[in-house]
């Protein structure tokens, strides 16, 4: 007696030859199925972590270049202009006193003040101040210009007392190289602001950039591995209920009903035992009838 199965019913043999990408993931047990959605989501997270350490990396660079620029030409501009105006209060201090001990103290605080003031430029140019402030260099040619003149011109009328030459040279030399070197100073403070607030706002679009990869690493992965999830349980579902069907229709006699076979997983196995089992207890049947 020949035996005969359903029409649509592909063998265990047939399915496990089928190879590429559906072997990968259709002809693997239940349990690695599982393990692989389990590991995909794993995978999903290590990639957020990845993609918000790479964020916060580039947001800490930039909150880390507005902090040296702070701390080192920010600062240092504020100590320059500091003391420049304090150098043009000592002089005049120096020619107002009348006592020369007096004149003496205030000239030994100006030389003191001087090397404060370089000390501070060195450091603004070590800093690289005359690339972000493009008047920088103007100012200190043009300090040390009324520097000379205060310390050649103004510095003996005022040690000697001699105020009506000190007020002479003061409106006549002076007021206009300080005129002039405070707007070197003024333009050099407003290029700084102005590279100060480009890299705050560098540091502000780091933030919102990677917070929206995180958003969009997160939201995509989540995505695929509910999908994924979904398809692996309904492919189960699917082929546990045409087992149902198979076993359900051999308990009520029916011996023809065939359970589809479409993977070499444990359910695809059961199923090709199933269609085995119905077939030898069909031929038993027959030969007993």
């Amino acid at each position: 007696m020949t035996s005969q199965t359903s029409p649509h019913a592909p063998t265990a043999g047939a399915a496990t030859s089928r190879g590429g990408v559906r072997s990968l993931l259709v002809d693997r047990s239940v349990r690695t199925k599982f393990l692989l959605s389990i590991a995909f989501v794993s995978l999903v997270a290590i990639a957020v972590g990845i993609t918000a350490a790479v964020s916060g990396a580039a947001l800490r660079g930039s909150a880390q270049d507005l902090y040296q620029l702070q701390r080192t030409i920010v600062a240092d501009r504020g100590t320059v202009h500091q003391d420049e105006i304090k150098a043009r209060l000592l002089i005049a201090q120096i020619a107002a006193v009348s006592s020369i001990q007096d004149k003496e103290t205030y000239a030994k605080k100006l030389k003191d003040n001087d090397v404060e003031l370089d000390a501070a430029v060195a450091r603004v140019d070590a800093a690289g101040g005359s690339r972000i402030m493009p008047t920088w260099d103007t100012f200190k040619s043009d300090f040390d210009a009324w520097r000379q003149l205060r310390d050649t011109e103004l510095l003996p009328p005022a040690m000697a007392g001699d105020h009506a030459r000190y007020s002479a040279l003061l409106d006549s030399k002076s007021q206009p190289m300080i005129d002039t070197f405070v707007d070197d100073l003024d333009q050099a403070s407003a290029a700084l602001t102005a590279h100060s607030a480009a890299l705050a706002k560098q540091a502000e679009d780091a933030a919102a950039a990677g917070s929206r990869a995180v958003l969009i690493a997160l939201v995509l992965g989540l995505a695929i591995g509910l999908a994924l999830a979904v398809w692996v349980a309904n492919a189960l579902v699917r082929r546990v209920r045409d087992l149902k069907v198979a076993i359900d229709a051999m308990a009520d006699g029916d011996l023809t009903a065939r359970a589809t076979v479409d993977s070499a997983d444990d359910l695809g196995q059961m199923a090709a035992a199933l269609n085995a089992a119905q077939e030898s207890v069909r031929v038993v049947v027959e030969q007993v009838s």
